[in-house]
């Protein structure tokens, strides 16, 4: 009893008692909080701490308890910590089920006076779950008469078997009404078709239901959007068809008929017939000096100011340079580079040429890809120092086209009538123009639908070219040529009534110079040095397409012409493009020994080897001469690595009866990870009116992996 008494204000001897039962703890544990809720894979936290001192260490060990993770697994109290709250974190597992979990998470003593001892925390695992229909995608387009799919499957396993019903949409069919999913495939997928019906005249926008019933899914729904592709979409891919596939297909004509002129106004004088017949790909490709070539075409590994016929060098690039040896022969390829000229003693002249390049892009959604072919004849009067004539030329282009849901061909034809003419400033500077106007019809088709539009181009070419110094080696051997031109072209097609397709108009501007100096000392005993450089730039401009490039070139060649030997050390390098990503340079060394130089008798040897990530030589000829989609346009966001290529080539030139001579050779060539050994026999005819070189070879490449090829190819070339 715990007495109280009180004295004083009136109190004086009051008292009161208060009863006190003491009583002693019993061992227990206590669980804060006792009842916890998780979500489906988040974690939360509870404590333990005991209610009494124990009389030694206790430990507290955790039930096993499927769908729950819980760190750490016991705990140990002792007679110093037994106050001091533990923590313990629960983790709630996933599953697949859509149901809210309740768990008893029970928690046992041993030890230290708490053997026996237990205690149990009830945990509620929230189910992130939810009962639904998953259909991918969700949203369809499909196209008037065509077809699409998607996938219908269910979120959680039900607790029997599951009806999805499909509802109807106007201008759709589906393959199924129904699908049945049970406890065992609720997570497998099934498919569904839909199609658009010709015509239709619903919402171009529509709705598929789809309702489920059965287990724990009863009315359960999902929707799938279906976009309903009518015509004017249809013609919308074909105008953005159109808008690709235009613009570069006067590019490429122009370019071609610009191929042809300087063709013609580079040819020698003296009458006569000469010509060029393009053969057919030998089936593998040159890896000499990093250049690709071909039987009856080749990209010129000479240099700036060194092509065929005297004036290549602005024109023979993307129409004579292979894109791709595995494409598909065509006419177009097949002819690639032939060309004719026949010249009379009065100074007419009636020449031709065959031109082929091809394309692709992709905008939007969009892509074409294609080529073009054209064909040129013409005809002029040299009167002297000016050259007036007419070409006529045709131009053939076909191309595939696809949209987001509908594909098609393109076809296109141009033909067009050139005046143009030459004139000599001097003994070696000469100016040119042409001015060209051309008629021709552009189709296109998809699987319903036929355009056929009016084309017409209009263009006009000028330029210059010729050498603008030249010094005699004695007088200090100094050359400065000079080759530039300008084109400005129009090509448009006429609006189709019939299909509200409008017409399009596309601009082309192009400006390209190119410089090469060299300088030829006279020749000693030691041999003859003469180096050389060269600069090109070029812009092109105008609807689809832009670009600027700036190129320099350059080497040094020592002769020793009584010797054989020479020796040439080249170099370019891209100094600047309108593409920032792009880098190119290349270092390239060749020596050659002909033991009858000037002859096509006797043994020599040629040894070239090359470093970077673009050939050495050429490098101009390929900046002003390629299209712009080749040149400019190029993706060279991961541009090449530098790699080392080597080749090595021996022949021996023989005299053979009525004056002809053969050359056997044999020629091996490394790049990266690839050898090709060629054997090759070349027959020329004998020397005189007419001239016929036949060329026979055998080609063997091996890569690191193991893999071979071989191939038989043939060249042959008519000079008349």
């Amino acid at each position: 009893m715990l007495e109280h008494s009180a004295s004083g204000g009136g109190y004086d001897g009051l008292r009161a008692a208060l009863s006190v039962t003491v009583m002693d703890r019993t061992p227990g544990l206590r669980l804060m909080p006792d009842s916890l809720t998780v979500n489906e894979g988040s974690s939360t936290t509870y404590t333990v701490v005991l209610e009494t001192e124990p009389t030694g260490t206790v430990t507290v060990t955790l039930d096993t308890v499927t769908g729950l993770t819980r760190r750490p697994a016991s705990l140990q109290f002792t007679t110093a910590n037994w106050e001091m709250a533990q923590i313990i974190t629960l983790t709630a597992d996933m599953d697949a089920d859509a149901v809210t979990d309740t768990f008893m998470l029970g928690h046992r003593a041993s030890g230290g006076g708490y053997d026996a001892i237990t205690d149990e925390l009830e945990v509620i695992v929230r189910d992130d779950d939810m009962v639904g229909l998953r259909l991918t995608p969700d949203s369809l387009r499909v196209d008037e008469g065509s077809s699409a799919t998607y996938t219908v499957r269910l979120l959680t396993q039900p607790t029997g078997t599951v009806t999805v019903t499909l509802g109807t949409a106007e201008g759709l069919t589906r393959s199924d009404d129904r699908l049945r999913f049970t406890t065992t495939n609720w997570n497998s997928v099934q498919t569904v078709v839909v199609t658009a019906v010709t015509d239709s005249n619903g919402e171009a926008e529509v709705l598929l239901t789809h309702t489920a019933s059965g287990g724990d899914y009863t009315a359960v729904t999902g929707e799938v959007r279906v976009t309903i592709v009518r015509s004017d979409e249809v013609m919308a891919e074909m105008q953005a068809a159109q808008e690709l596939w235009l613009p570069q297909f006067g590019v490429m004509v122009m370019e071609h008929v610009l191929h042809g002129l300087n063709y013609r106004f580079g040819a020698g004088d003296g009458p006569g017939l000469a010509g060029r017949l393009g053969g057919l790909p030998s089936g593998g490709s040159s890896l000499t000096g990093g250049l690709v070539t071909g039987a009856g075409y080749s990209l010129g590994a000479d240099g700036f100011g060194r092509g065929g016929a005297g004036g290549d060098r602005f024109g023979a690039g993307s129409a004579d340079r292979p894109k791709s040896l595995s494409r598909t022969l065509s006419l177009g390829k097949l002819l690639r580079g032939s060309r004719f000229l026949y010249r009379e003693q009065g100074g007419v002249s009636v020449w031709g040429q065959a031109a082929y390049s091809s394309y692709k892009d992709a905008r939007d959604g969009v892509s074409v890809d294609g080529e073009v072919t054209t064909g040129m004849v013409g005809v002029d009067r040299d009167s002297g120092r000016t050259l007036l004539g007419l070409a006529l030329s045709y131009s053939d282009g076909d191309g595939d086209w696809s949209g987001a849901s509908q594909a098609g061909e393109l076809t296109s034809s141009l033909l067009s009538l050139l005046p143009y003419i030459r004139h000599d400033l001097s003994e070696s500077v000469q100016v040119w123009g042409a001015l060209g106007y051309g008629e021709g019809e552009l189709e296109q088709s998809n699987a319903g639908v036929e355009v056929k539009q009016d084309l017409e181009q209009l263009s006009l070419a000028t330029g210059m070219r010729g050498r603008l110094l030249e010094r005699p080696a004695e007088d200090g051997g100094l050359t400065l040529m000079l080759t530039t031109d300008a084109i400005l072209s129009r090509i448009e097609t006429s609006d189709d009534d019939e299909t509200s397709l409008a017409g399009i108009q596309a601009d082309m501007q192009r400006l390209r110079l190119g410089l090469e100096w060299s300088w030829q000392r006279p020749e000693t005993r030691s041999g003859r040095i003469v180096p050389e450089l060269e600069l090109g730039v070029r812009y092109d401009g105008g609807d689809d397409h832009g670009g600027f490039g700036l190129e320099l070139g350059g080497g040094i060649r020592w002769e020793l012409p009584g010797r054989g030997l020479t020796l040439d050390i080249r170099g370019r390098r891209l100094l600047e493009h309108e593409n920032s990503n792009r880098h190119e340079w290349g270092v390239s060394g060749s020596l050659r020994y002909d033991l009858e130089p000037g002859s096509a008798y006797g043994p020599s040897l040629s040894l070239s080897q090359e470093y970077g990530n673009a050939a050495a030589q050429g490098g101009l000829d390929r900046l002003l001469s390629g299209s712009l989609s080749d040149v400019l346009e190029e993706d060279v966001s991961k541009p090449g690595e530098a790699t080392m290529r080597w080749s090595v080539k021996g022949e021996w030139g023989l005299a053979l009866s009525d004056g002809a001579t053969g050359i056997p050779y044999v020629r091996l060539s490394s790049a990266q990870d690839k050898r090709e050994l060629t054997l090759g026999w070349r027959l020329l005819s004998a020397p005189g009116d007419g001239r016929t070189e036949l060329d026979i070879k055998a080609m063997r490449r091996q890569n690191d992996a193991g893999e071979t090829r071989h191939s038989i190819g043939a060249e042959w070339k008519l000079r008349w």
